[in-house]
């Protein structure tokens, strides 16, 4: 789950809207990318890793242009997962460089960015364009990667059988740890007993985590992605392996 909020001054844009922003020129302490070469620097990565991939991008620009954020998502061609990559860039000296991929994102234009895979970031100067690339190719790399993990670990989640009963227990063991909130609970044991979606209504660990993700969609949106790195790890402590039910 990924979450691109724009609440701070901020408006979403077309990608040519974007790309007719004008550069200021560089100064001696801060070195301007070009929104437009940035985002042509990512399409052209995605392009490469994920060929004949759908990608969908959404824009925004905040301070007359001189802020942009970017959030890709990637259809992979699992229904029940996507990738994401979240970008931002300033012309006007405001925060530095930043990008963050995963299965879960957050970017926001009061500057929070992070994702469940990685999160990098390297301030406006000198040579910062010759990283920018080197960062670019790493966080395409690593979202493949954290897929790859998931989707192992999903499809090993769909194997594990996990009756009525067990399934109330691990949600009170969820609030009892801090993984749910009381709100939160209450919706997974909703979404466990009658799950909102055909798909998830056999008794197995998936439809479990299942329910357990949409609970975590309650709550502060800035802290979704603590909320379902938490599920994740409370799930499968570490890639691929899976808790015994």
């Amino acid at each position: 789950m990924s979450d691109f909020m724009i609440h701070q001054g901020g408006e979403r844009v077309s990608v040519p809207v974007m790309q007719g922003v004008e550069t200021p020129a560089c100064t001696s302490t801060h070195i301007t990318i070009p929104h437009r070469d940035l985002h042509a620097l990512m399409e052209n990565e995605i392009a490469v890793r994920f060929p004949n991939q759908d990608c969908q991008v959404e824009l925004a620009l905040n301070h007359e242009g001189m802020e942009c954020f970017w959030m890709f998502t990637i259809d992979v061609g699992v229904d029940d997962a996507t990738l994401a990559i979240a970008m931002r860039n300033a012309h006007n000296k405001r925060f530095c460089l930043a990008a963050a991929a995963g299965l879960s994102c957050f970017c926001c234009d009061n500057l929070s960015i992070s994702g469940s895979s990685v999160t990098l970031m390297r301030k406006h100067t000198k040579h910062v364009w010759k990283d920018a690339e080197v960062m670019v190719m790493q966080i395409a790399a690593s979202s493949q990667r954290d897929f790859d993990n998931q989707r192992l670990t999903l499809d090993r989640m769909k194997e594990i059988p996990c009756t009525t009963d067990r399934g109330y227990e691990r949600i009170g063991l969820g609030l009892g740890h801090g993984v749910l909130t009381p709100t939160q609970a209450n919706v997974a044991v909703r979404e466990w007993r009658e799950p909102s979606h055909e798909e998830f209504q056999d008794r197995n660990v998936y439809s479990l985590y299942n329910a357990f993700t949409e609970a975590g969609k309650r709550g502060q949106p800035g802290r979704m992605l603590d909320r379902y790195t938490g599920i994740h790890k409370f799930f499968s402590p570490e890639p691929g392996v899976v808790i015994d039910v």
